[in-house]
């Protein structure tokens, strides 16, 4: 657990990638940029990251190449582009846990995942009026 981290490089976390730990937890980085976001996703197993309140399109679609458990608990709200790049997710799972609202299009968008995603039950209804 690497909860204190708070800032990664790419470099570092290409190293830590590569640790065969299975469980990465970096809960203390608030951001993250497209290119750690690649290094880590090189991770087999479960990627903590649920201090990320937000998310842009192409750190997801790097995290989305991570074969796994992610855990973005932290992010309350998501919009349409990130959530498409999420929904190609090729892991086992996702955790949306801390999504507080989203509207039609994104909900629309992450009904299409195949894999198991987690969230509130409010959320979990949203989005399966569009399975």
């Amino acid at each position: 657990f690497l909860d204190g981290l708070q800032q990664l490089d790419e470099g570092t976390a290409k190293a830590l990638a590569q640790l065969k730990a299975g469980r990465l937890s970096l809960n203390g980085l608030q951001q993250l940029d497209e290119g750690t976001a690649k290094a880590l996703a090189q991770l087999r197993g479960f990627l903590f990251l649920n201090g990320l309140q937000q998310l842009d399109e192409g750190t997801a679609k790097a995290l989305a190449q991570l074969r796994g458990f992610l855990f973005l608990n932290g992010l309350q709200q998501l919009d349409e582009g990130t959530a498409k790049a999420l929904a190609q997710f090729r892991g086992v799972a996702i955790s949306l846990s801390g999504l507080q609202q989203l509207d039609e299009g994104t909900a629309k968008v992450l009904a299409q995942y195949k894999g198991d995603l987690s969230t509130t039950e409010e959320i979990s209804k949203q989005i399966r009026k569009y399975k």
